[in-house]
């Protein structure tokens, strides 16, 4: 039995998956290169390369379309021990079987990547509504974030859609990488310790968080709170980045 080794990027798995059929591999298990590998195993490295990774992409589209796809990308950023073996055996049954494998709840595989992009799905949903921008001087809006799941790649479209006049930095402290929006690109950052210094923010912007915290105030009913309802639908891990919480 092989255990599969990749990078740890999108494109080094599906790199990967792409040579577990080229070269006929049984595999075990399927890992980043950060993970310890067991004793005895046989080791197979991979070298990411964008067109195998596009070949499986296509492949995989061509069969079962993007709902695929979103399934597929969900279980790979819930960054669950399993999820990259899940995932390629979830591409083994599409292989074999076709899309319809894809409603077989009665598979534990399938049933399980259908809670992961449940539980992805949901963290994604709330970044979106959750995230709060803060204006520096040089006019970038900048929001730091520690979602539980890694969404913030699957974030990104929403946000270039949303403000496309507007340089933007979206960073998750958690796990140390964002990506930043020049009005054109989106680009890939990474910080050891990520931090803005209370003297690059815009004049400006604790006049706008006065106002958007006034707001907040005038709009709540007192007499309809609920607060249990409230932390159920606004978790209190957000709230130290939710500007009205604050």
């Amino acid at each position: 039995m092989t255990t599969v080794e990749y990078d740890g990027s999108l494109e080094g798995y599906f790199t990967a998956i792409f040579e577990i059929y080229e070269y006929k591999l049984s595999v075990e298990n399927i890992s980043d290169s950060t993970a310890q590998t067991a004793l005895f195993h046989s080791v197979h490295k991979v070298n990411t390369q964008t067109n195998k990774s596009e070949r499986v992409l296509a492949k995989i589209r061509k069969i079962a379309g993007n709902k695929a796809i979103r399934l597929l990308l969900c279980a790979f950023f819930s960054e669950q021990e399993t999820s990259a073996f899940y995932g390629y055996k979830t591409i083994d049954l599409l292989l074999k079987k076709g899309e319809s494998v894809l409603n077989d709840f009665s598979d534990p595989i399938i049933l399980q990547m259908h809670k992961w992009q449940k539980e992805v799905g949901r963290e994604k949903h709330r970044m979106e509504a959750f995230i709060r921008f803060e204006k520096l001087q040089n006019d970038w809006f900048v929001a730091t974030i520690e979602p539980d799941f890694n969404v913030v790649p699957l974030i990104l479209k929403h946000f270039k859609n949303r403000y496309q006049d507007q340089k933007w930095l979206i960073y998750d402290t958690k796990r140390q990488f964002g990506y930043m929006y020049d009005l054109e690109h989106i680009e890939h950052i990474t910080f050891q310790d990520f931090r803005v210094e209370k003297d690059a923010f815009h004049s400006e912007e604790s006049h706008f968080q006065s106002l958007w915290k006034n707001y907040f105030t005038n709009v709540n009913i007192k007499e309809r709170e609920n607060e249990k309802l409230h932390i159920k639908h606004v978790p209190k891990r957000y709230w130290k980045f939710l500007t009205e919480k604050n």
